[in-house]
């Protein structure tokens, strides 16, 4: 599937198929037949004869809320001239990724569980494209080489903020490295957030340094306690940038509610403005475009081929029953004049 774009075969035509085989087949392909429904979806905006906006993927597998603010975000910004699609399953993202209108994409992982997504991650990211990390998002639990070559944190651990016992909050506090378009008029600043992934030395359980050995990489903000990078911007064959915090979860209770931090000035800046400097940076959405355009202009013209010719054999479908109809009523006609002559002259 992920190679619906570039393949040979006639994709689009083939999915059709298979929906068509599927209303035969058991319920239990239901679990397929709705990511493809999904993929027909996404490739109608690709195959369409006018082009829509560029796609931004906002994935948060066990964040819906969170991913609906950030999405908010971006919108109030009004930067980002984009269409936004909310994902969180794993599956489904990594087809969506590889479609052409997709410009951007936004993760923010809350949890260390691995999300099966880095391989998709990293092709986007070869190909040009623009990313944004958030959380987890950065640790190699959850992503793997990603947390290296796309979102360079390295972290292999997370620690805690300061816990507040007044405000019952864990508190973190961010010190101002590099002045950037990112980071432009945002000072140091202390934040109510809980975790931030980092690169550990194992056996001293102490932030290792560790930096992508290609690529302009730059930090803007570091954790105050450690000197972990706590914000990274990155250009090598793709751009992104990356919070090694703000992985923040859908419970309100929680110590890492994304309510306690997304209304601040500083993360409201920051993350608009990460979002609109891989938006506008990215290399990946003009160039898929046009590799893309002929396969998908074959794709259409294949299917108003089917199309016609089915619209064709319908047409004789229709002379064949209109000539059997006259032969009925002409025989018909014939047999009546016959009984009527047979059974009264």
């Amino acid at each position: 599937m992920a190679e619906g774009c570039h393949g040979r075969e006639s994709g689009v035509v083939r999915v059709i198929g298979e929906l068509g085989l599927g209303r035969k087949r058991s319920m239990v392909r239901l679990a397929v037949v709705i990511p493809v429904a999904f993929v027909l979806l996404l490739a109608q905006a690709c195959v369409g004869n006018e082009p829509g906006k560029p796609l931004l993927i906002i994935y948060c597998p066990t964040t819906p809320e969170y991913g609906r603010e950030l999405q908010r975000l971006v919108e109030a910004d009004g930067k980002v001239d984009a269409d936004i699609l909310l994902l969180q399953d794993a599956e489904v993202f990594r087809v969506a990724v590889h479609f052409p209108n997709v410009r951007a994409v936004v993760v923010s992982l809350a949890l260390s569980l691995s999300q099966s997504i880095g391989p998709s991650l990293e092709w986007f990211f070869s190909e040009g494209g623009g990313l944004v990390g958030l959380g987890f998002a950065g640790a190699s639990m959850a992503t793997g080489n990603v947390s290296q070559n796309v979102f360079p944190i390295f972290a292999n651990g997370y620690l805690s903020g300061s816990y507040d016992l007044e405000s019952k909050t864990y508190t973190m506090s961010h010190l101002k490295e590099n002045e950037d378009y990112i980071s432009e008029g945002v000072p140091s600043f202390t934040v109510s957030t809980q975790k931030l992934v980092l690169s550990r030395n194992l056996s001293t359980n102490e932030y290792l340094p560790m930096t992508p050995v290609a690529g302009a990489y730059k930090v803007l903000f570091r954790e105050a306690s450690t000197g972990a990078p706590s914000v990274v911007k990155y250009d090598h064959s793709g751009v992104s940038v990356t919070f090694a915090c703000f992985g923040g979860d859908d419970f309100a209770r929680g110590f890492n509610y994304y309510g306690r931090f997304s209304q601040t000035a500083e993360f409201k800046t920051l993350f608009t403005r990460a979002v609109e400097w891989v938006w506008s940076n990215e290399r990946k959405y003009e160039k898929s475009l046009n590799e893309s355009s002929g396969y998908f202009a074959g794709q259409e013209e294949e299917l108003r081929s089917l199309m016609d010719g089915g619209r064709k054999l319908q047409a004789r479908a229709e002379q064949r029953r209109l000539a059997t109809a006259i032969v009925t009523i002409a025989l018909a006609g014939i047999a009546i004049v016959v009984v009527h002559r047979v059974t009264f002259r």
